[in-house]
């Protein structure tokens, strides 16, 4: 079984794209490429990309129109993507690894996952959510948790706006992980375009002894 990395889901947006400008050849108008970043884990396996989602992500594809479909492409029967549908909670093994989905709090249902290796360390993702003191207590009770990925789009000046949009500014964040070991590695995302530096001053200046860093394209082991 081979990791599905970011070289792997490179690979397969670049095919999509390839069929989706043909088509627009064909059909005399753009169309438009859906891209595979809503797919959280998975594993190639034959012929087979499997992938592990938190379960709205087969409503948004029921309710929305996705093309290219991987799912029913080369065919139903046989597609080149199975979705499979993961529960808030669950722990699912891919590999030598294991993942588990943790409820995190935003305008939508949405989840965060702790992913562990063989050896026994953690890496946490919170993705989209604001002051959840559920998902920083689970966090509290991993046992060799390296590394948080958490976001933190806004600035304190419009914490009104992440109150409404349920998403972390950086007193709230600083607030929530108190309680967190301060060896734990935090790793900041999803800050608003051209903020980050005024983002990542906040979180220094109120949090001056956390190890904490702006996430970049780079491997981080555990």
């Amino acid at each position: 079984m081979v990791p599905f990395n970011e070289t792997v889901y490179q690979s397969l947006v670049n095919i999509a794209e390839r069929i989706v400008a043909t088509a627009s050849e064909k059909i005399g108008y753009p169309a438009k490429l859906i891209t595979l970043e809503p797919l959280v884990f998975g594993a190639i396996h034959g012929q087979n990309l499997i992938t592990y989602n938190f379960e709205t992500n087969k409503i948004e594809k029921e309710e929305h129109h996705i093309w290219p479909d991987f799912t029913v492409i080369p065919s139903p029967e046989a597609p080149f993507i199975r979705l499979i549908p993961m529960q808030v909670g669950e722990t699912i093994k891919i590999g030598n690894r294991s993942i588990t989905s943790v409820a995190v709090n935003h305008v939508l249902p949405a989840v965060g996952y702790i992913m562990t290796s063989a050896a026994g360390d953690s890496l946490a993702f919170s993705g989209d959510t604001t002051t959840c003191p559920h998902f920083w207590n689970t966090l509290a009770r991993v046992p060799r948790l390296r590394h948080v990925i958490v976001e933190c789009s806004f600035r304190n000046s419009e914490i009104a706006l992440a109150n409404v949009s349920k998403h972390f500014c950086p007193s709230l964040l600083v607030e929530d992980i108190k309680h967190l070991s301060s060896a734990v590695q935090l790793h900041i995302s999803h800050m608003k375009p051209g903020e980050a530096d005024m983002v990542m001053q906040e979180i220094h200046d109120l949090a001056p002894n956390r190890c904490v860093s702006l996430v970049q394209k780079t491997e981080l082991t555990f």
